[in-house]
């Protein structure tokens, strides 16, 4: 069957198809050639783009064939076409449907070598379904990502291709795809992340994929491309491959290079594929006291670290121009190493937050290469010369050269070699910066990482009434609206301008999540996910993998302060929140209960407890029942890694569903339900007296389990927030 007349016959009711090359629709305001179509969803203009990328070299564009029949697929998606079962009302929609389409051609292209769609298989076509189960979201926004960076790059990605570094000295020609993948804002840590990458383009993986890349796996990470989509997610992605397939076999002269006459996935095969997938994509609720630690930490690194570190990078910047100037053909590395070694730069340390840092270079902070016992051996060099030996004594002392020697001096006598790291000022500008900046700004908008995400310059004002920042509003509303914002939020905003600013001059984007690299003019843009990790550590919050840090995160987090701390309405709330429906507010709000999150917090703190016990003094006190217990837990894992002990205790945590309470002289379990008979304190169905436990009392008791080195800490004071020490407050409040 070719041709469905009676099909033709009723879309003419909504399309005429007089002149099938020209279509005209009411939903379609640009004539159907165009490549940028003006689309009237909803009573609104919308632009839709179909410059898509197809392959890192090739755009959908240059494929006229194929993309006429993605132009048809969109134009019979947003028309009552009978053959679907709702029509696409709205930009990202049509958006998300163009990305799942583009997927389905690109894996017919690389995993079935069917260049043409329409020679695709029933069996390719299921196949596709049955890997659906796995997340495609990596490589659907890696190719986003993409398409913008060859957008922001004119096309030129020459740089990456082949490099004239240094004429003068080398020749280098080699495809740098770590340096695509930073620009990127991908993860360059193992093959498996280049392996993604790939994934959006086969001539990538054909012409580079033998630069002698090692196949690298980081022990204990699962890599994403082997991530579980979750069920909805899989019902979503299958729904937009029978939206294709149903269009196709109804209308198969309009969509030529479609596979026809394929059956759509039945509610039996996606019911097998869901099987596989994940059943929940909810992200865990991180604790309030880790939250509350995060957002404070975050507002004191913005305020102590935002404006002196611009200062110094312009004035660092200012003097290392003029030094290439001096030296043009030197390494621009080595000439960095030359300029800090004269030009150390110095922030000093916040309270007991933050430590004093020198920074040693431009770029990526990094651990030292150079081990404890060397630097105690530079020491003990130095002080043999300070004391009068001269460098041949030293040398032949330790048999070595004289060389040698006086660059071991040279190393002690740099102030930054002696830190354990060398730090590097992008880190803290590009990096650790943003992150605080778009943790501070998802918590105090509670808006979405997405929203965050599309900030523009010049979002914020000032009237008589206060700040008010300009905001996209997603999902259902989809419209730009004002916010209150508070002068913490204004510094933010100013903040992210000034370091995004040389890169918006090069790219002409006003997007405030870009930036320039230190010494050339490569424009990269930011992303959480990519840099969460080493700026948590740096501010002290240990294991940020055990709590899945996510933007969203922090706008429940708000949902919970404004209400249980700042004392606002759930009607307020939901306003604020965009959301239509209330009952998703109290679903927030019952995300974010203090109790559910103290009693995470508590039950991850006592595994810190008891870690650090056995690290320290080895086995517990056997006196009791519940010490005995743990030493046969503690002898069980003495030859694991450190990651292995904590699941090891978790795991027998878990098992007996124990409860800790904090006492004098340690923990006690006596609430545990297998154990309340063993109490010394309870009689019937009260609780232990934990309260009122001291020494005499708890003596004997089999439920007491004794700590060396134990500071009694009441953790429910740590979990609130108290209005004249509170730096949350303090920033809400704030006119500075």
């Amino acid at each position: 069957m070719r041709v469905n007349k009676i099909a033709l016959k009723k879309l003419e009711v909504v399309i005429d198809l007089s002149n099938i090359e020209a279509p005209v629709c009411d939903k379609l305001l640009s004539p159907f050639s165009d490549n940028k179509w003006i689309l009237l969803l909803n009573g609104e203009k919308d632009e839709i783009d179909f410059e898509l990328v197809l392959d890192c070299k090739l755009l959908l564009v240059d494929e006229p064939e194929l993309l006429k029949t993605v132009k048809w697929l969109v134009l019979l998606s947003v028309v009552d076409s009978r053959a679907t079962n709702q029509a696409l009302d709205s930009h990202q929609s049509i958006k998300k449907y163009l990305a799942k389409l583009m997927y389905f051609i690109r894996f017919l292209r690389w995993q079935q070598d069917i260049r043409n769609p329409k020679n695709a298989t029933s069996e390719m076509v299921r196949d596709f379904a049955q890997n659906l189960y796995l997340t495609t979201a990596h490589n659907l926004g890696f190719t986003e990502r993409f398409q913008a960076h060859v957008n922001i790059s004119s096309g030129d990605l020459s740089r990456y291709v082949k490099k004239s570094l240094y004429p003068e000295v080398r020749q280098q020609t080699l495809f740098n795809i770590e340096h695509l993948m930073f620009d990127l804002g991908i993860p360059t840590n193992s093959w498996s992340n280049f392996r993604e990458l790939a994934d959006i383009s086969d001539s990538l993986r054909d012409d580079y994929n033998s630069k002698g890349f090692r196949n690298q796996v980081n022990s204990g990470k699962k890599k994403s491309v082997y991530a579980l989509n979750t069920t909805g997610t899989v019902v979503k992605q299958i729904s937009a491959l029978n939206r294709t397939l149903r269009l196709a076999t109804r209308y198969p002269d309009l969509l030529p290079m479609m596979p026809s006459d394929i059956p759509p996935i039945s509610n039996c095969e996606i019911r097998s594929i869901n099987k596989k997938a994940s059943s929940n994509g909810k992200t865990k609720d991180v604790p309030f006291f880790i939250m509350k630690k995060a957002v404070e930490r975050s507002i004191e690194f913005i305020l102590h670290y935002g404006k002196p570190l611009l200062e110094k990078r312009d004035d660092a910047l200012e003097k290392f121009a003029k030094l290439a100037s001096f030296k043009p053909h030197y390494n621009t590395a080595d000439l960095a190493k030359e300029y800090f070694r004269k030009n150390t730069i110095t922030v000093e340390g916040y309270k007991d937050s933050f430590p004093p840092v020198l920074f040693t270079n431009f770029d990526r902070t990094t651990a030292k290469t150079s081990s404890e016992a060397d630097r105690n051996k530079w020491s003990e060099v130095a002080k043999l010369r300070a004391s009068g030996w001269t460098l041949k004594q030293i040398a032949d002392e330790y048999k070595t050269y004289k060389s040698t020697i006086s660059n071991w001096i040279q190393k002690h006598n740099e102030s930054h070699d002696k830190q354990a790291r060398n730090y590097g000022l992008a880190t803290f500008l590009y990096r650790h910066l943003m992150v605080a900046i778009e943790m501070v700004l998802c918590f105090f908008t509670a808006r979405r990482s997405s929203e965050i995400m599309s900030l523009k310059a010049g979002c914020i004002s000032t009237t008589e009434s206060g700040h008010w920042i300009d905001m996209y509003v997603a999902k259902t509303y989809q419209v730009n609206d004002q916010f209150p914002a508070t002068n913490l939020m204004k510094i933010c905003i100013e903040l992210l301008e000034e370091i995004s600013r040389p890169a918006r001059e090069i790219t002409g984007d006003d997007n405030l999540w870009q930036y320039k690299n230190m010494t050339n003019d490569n424009v990269s843009q930011y992303w959480f996910k990519e840099n969460r990790t080493e700026y948590f550590a740096f501010i002290g919050i240990k294991d940020d993998y055990l709590w899945q840090f996510s933007e969203h995160q922090f706008r429940r987090f708000f949902a919970g302060v404004f209400v249980n701390h700042f004392g606002g309405s759930v009607d307020s709330l939901r306003y604020h929140l965009r959301h239509t429906d209330i009952a998703m507010t109290f679903e927030y709000l019952n995300s974010t209960s203090e109790d559910a999150t103290q009693e995470a917090f508590t039950r991850i703190a006592m595994i810190d407890v008891l870690e650090e016990h056995n690290r320290q003094s080895g086995l517990f006190d056997s006196a009791s029942d519940i010490g005995e217990k743990f030493n046969e837990c503690a002898k069980s894992i003495t030859s694991i890694t450190e990651n292995r002990v904590r699941m090891a205790y978790e795991q027998f945590i878990k098992e007996d569903d124990i409860v800790f309470e904090m006492i004098e002289e340690g923990l006690c379990v006596g609430n545990t339900s297998c154990r309340k008979s063993k109490s010394k304190c309870i009689s019937g169905n009260e609780m232990a007296h934990t309260l009122s436990a001291n020494r005499e009392q708890c003596h004997g008791c089999p439920n007491k389990l004794p700590l060396a080195n134990w500071n009694y800490k009441n953790l429910e004071e740590q979990c609130l927030l108290n209005p004249e020490d509170s730096v949350i407050f303090n920033a809400v409040l704030a006119n500075r």
